[in-house]
């Protein structure tokens, strides 16, 4: 028993290295409609939180000007909320509707080099 013991540890601990779990960034585009009412618009800012109803995360650096933006940071199993607030001379709108997304979990790679490294 303790012979068998050894060689699994042993071959986990190679394996280790070899496992690939993918927890890189995502990416989350937002599309949304121009404002129906209020002054004219002269760009948007994007906010993410990850509690409902609390938005003090901007993500753009620069003015959007566009009505998309693509969130490339999302971390996959993070659920992520977000809003919209149009800008322009005056200020900055209230919040549009609240939209939630989350990034699904990548499956990790398949474990490579496998190798009986001993028989005893």
């Amino acid at each position: 028993m303790k012979r068998t013991l050894v060689v699994v540890l042993t071959l986990l601990l190679m394996l280790l290295p070899a496992l690939n779990i993918n927890a890189q960034a995502a990416t989350v585009n937002l599309a949304w409609d121009l404002p129906t009412t209020g002054g004219a618009t002269a760009s948007y800012n994007i906010y993410r939180s990850t509690v409902s109803g609390q938005f003090t995360t901007k993500l753009n650096a620069a003015p959007v000007t566009t009505l998309t933006y693509a969130d490339t940071t999302a971390a996959p199993g993070v659920t992520y909320f977000y809003v919209v607030r149009a800008v322009n001379a005056t200020g900055e709108s209230a919040n549009s509707n609240q939209i939630t997304a989350v990034v699904p979990l990548a499956v990790p790679g398949a474990p490579g080099n496998l190798r009986v490294i001993s028989i005893q």
